[in-house]
C-alpha cells in the first residue's frame, strides 16, 4: 500500500494544501470579476478615406466615408460593424463580423489586437500593403488613427474597387477627419 508520505516530501504536501486552498479562494471571487468582465463596451468611429486610382480607370480623388461600431465584451472578442459609402452618394457597403480579440490566420484578412494599455489596434493584410488603425482610449474618450503601409518591393496598394470587387491599385491613400466615441 502506497502513503501519502511516500509520494511526496512533508513539506510538499503543505504546499499543496496552500495552493488547493488559494484555488478555492480564488474560484469563490471570481464571479464577481466575471460580472464586471461581462459588461460591454461599444467604441464608434469614422473617417473619411481619399486615394488616387492609378488603374483601371486613373481617378485622382477616390473618395469614401467609413463608419463601425465595436462592441467588446468581457469573452474576449469583437463585434464589429462596418459601413462604407462613396462620397458622391453611390453604393453603400455594410459588413458585420465576431472575431475573437487577437485572432488568427484562419479569421480572415484582419485582425483586432490589443496593442498596450488602453490601446487596440485592427490590421488589414492586403497583397502589396497593411492598413493599421489605432483606436487610443483614455477615460471615456478615444483617439482615432490609420496607417496605410505599403509591403517591401510595392509602390501601389493593390485592394478591390467596393463597386465592382475588381483589383485596382492606388497611391497616396489618407485617413482625413479620424474621430470615435466610447458608449
Amino acid at each position: 500500500m502506497i502513503k501519502r508520505n511516500d509520494i511526496a516530501p512533508p513539506g510538499l504536501s503543505n504546499v499543496l494544501a496552500f495552493l488547493t486552498g488559494l484555488v478555492f479562494a480564488a474560484m469563490v471571487a471570481a464571479p464577481p470579476v466575471m460580472a464586471e468582465a461581462q459588461d460591454e463596451t461599444i467604441i464608434e468611429g469614422s473617417y473619411d478615406y481619399t486615394a488616387a486610382r492609378v488603374r483601371p480607370e486613373p481617378n485622382p480623388a477616390v473618395r469614401t466615408h467609413q463608419s463601425f461600431r465595436v462592441v467588446l465584451s468581457g469573452k474576449n472578442q469583437i463585434d464589429e460593424t462596418w459601413e462604407r459609402a462613396n462620397a458622391r452618394g453611390g453604393k453603400t457597403v455594410r459588413a458585420q463580423r465576431v472575431r475573437a480579440l487577437g485572432g488568427s490566420e484562419d479569421e480572415g484578412r484582419s485582425r483586432w489586437q490589443v496593442a498596450g494599455p488602453n490601446k487596440l489596434t485592427r490590421t488589414v493584410e492586403y497583397p502589396q500593403s497593411r492598413t493599421v488603425m489605432t483606436v487610443a482610449i483614455t477615460d471615456k474618450s478615444c483617439q482615432l488613427s490609420i496607417a496605410y503601409q505599403l509591403k517591401p518591393g510595392f509602390s501601389e496598394f493593390k485592394q478591390r474597387q467596393r463597386v465592382n470587387r475588381a483589383w485596382a491599385y492606388y497611391v497616396n491613400p489618407r485617413a482625413e477627419n479620424a474621430s470615435c466615441s466610447i458608449k
